[in-house]
């Protein structure tokens, strides 16, 4: 058992750090995990885009999320599509 909740620590560590990329023409995205459901990784992916447009005085507004499954693990991850406005 504590072998697994170490392994599940690790990933989520590993997806949560994820940095978010410029798409250009104004867009980015940002992915996050979640061991819960993807309705939980698209609040933190939501969360992380958040902060990043707070930087510039301004908020995410969210064009898009990709949901899925991250490959050999039980956890979901969401892409987000964002502009700061």
């Amino acid at each position: 058992m504590k072998y697994w909740s170490v392994l599940l620590l690790s990933m989520l560590a590993a997806c949560a750090g994820e940095p978010v990329k410029n798409l250009g023409n104004g867009m980015h995205s940002v992915s996050a995990c979640s061991a819960d459901m993807i309705t939980n990784s698209q609040v933190v992916a939501t969360r992380a885009a958040n902060e990043y447009c707070e930087k510039s005085g301004q908020e995410a507004v969210v064009d898009t999320f990709d949901d899925d499954r991250c490959p050999k693990s039980d956890l979901s991850t969401t892409r987000v599509v964002f502009a700061c406005r």
